[in-house]
């Protein structure tokens, strides 16, 4: 790991041996913004007033993928689970990591990974993060196949807890009928692009679920089509029956022109077709 070296003189008065000295000049280093944190003292020259620092500089590794290019960076020691946000503001400002943007954090480990990102990547991951309560570089997010985004999600994500903020999250990224869809047990998820579910205007009749010739021991006999449900986020609308072998009737509600009657009459017709007697 390279070290960085950074001679100053901190003017008359100061005294090498005293902490509150040392910490004003470092602190004023840290708030100037131009030669940032992570300073130590190295040694200082009464002669010359010199005061050297120094600290051991985050060295990059780029790795290319057939996906992105990331970047690998080295933690300075010391670096603790609270200073996310000061290393992401840092690195990601830094002109050599321009584009580049703080993916996960492991001081533990001692490193972390800068990734390229797109504007729609970083937005979906900032409000996928705000809806979990957790910080940016806890979300992964990548471009789905056929638009969307797939996530990768922090171990606090709860299904329960989740899911309705994800939702919004997906509508907010996309529009009414885009929908969240989340594992707990594999951390993953997708932000799936969709219609809102809804009717067609006009279903046919399916002949082709009558029987070829009544039977009264067919199961299927007492079982007549009911109409069409919507099917829910992301899936097909679904066929819906009646079996009158399990209810002794069926009670039908609706506005006027609703297709009360014209249900009522396939009712009739797939009922004579199946050789009830009416």
């Amino acid at each position: 790991m390279a070290i960085d070296r950074l001679p100053i003189k901190p003017g008359p008065g100061f005294d090498a041996n005293n902490k509150a000295h040392v910490q004003a000049v470092l602190d004023k280093l840290a708030t100037a913004g131009e030669q940032g944190v992570g300073w130590m003292v190295q040694s200082f020259d009464p002669d010359t007033g010199t005061l050297t620092l120094y600290r051991q500089s985050a060295v990059t590794q780029v790795k290319k993928t057939s996906r992105r290019d990331y970047r690998e960076v080295a933690l300075q020691p010391g670096t603790k689970p609270a200073d996310g946000e000061k290393v992401a503001a840092q690195l990601e400002s830094d002109p050599q990591h321009a584009g580049y943007y703080l993916t996960k954090f492991e001081p533990y480990l001692g490193t972390a990974t800068l990734s390229r990102m797109t504007l729609d990547a970083r937005r979906a991951r900032g409000a996928v993060a705000t809806a979990l309560g957790v910080k940016p570089w806890d979300v992964q997010v990548k471009p789905r196949a056929g638009g969307g985004f797939e996530l990768g999600l922090p171990p606090s994500y709860v299904p329960s807890k989740h899911d309705d903020k994800l939702q919004e999250v997906a509508e907010i990224l996309g529009q009414f009928g885009w929908y969240f869809s989340g594992d707990a047990a594999k951390l993953t998820g997708e932000v799936v692009p969709a219609e809102p579910p809804a009717f067609e205007p006009v279903y046919e009749f399916d002949f082709a679920s009558l029987p070829p010739r009544p039977n009264v021991l067919d199961e299927d006999l007492w079982r007549l089509p009911l109409g069409v449900a919507l099917g829910g986020r992301g899936a097909p609308n679904i066929p819906v029956q009646v079996s009158f072998d399990d209810a002794v009737g069926t009670l039908t509600v609706g506005l006027a022109g609703s297709g009360k009657s014209v249900r009522t009459q396939c009712l009739v017709f797939s009922a004579l077709a199946r050789g009830w007697e009416l």
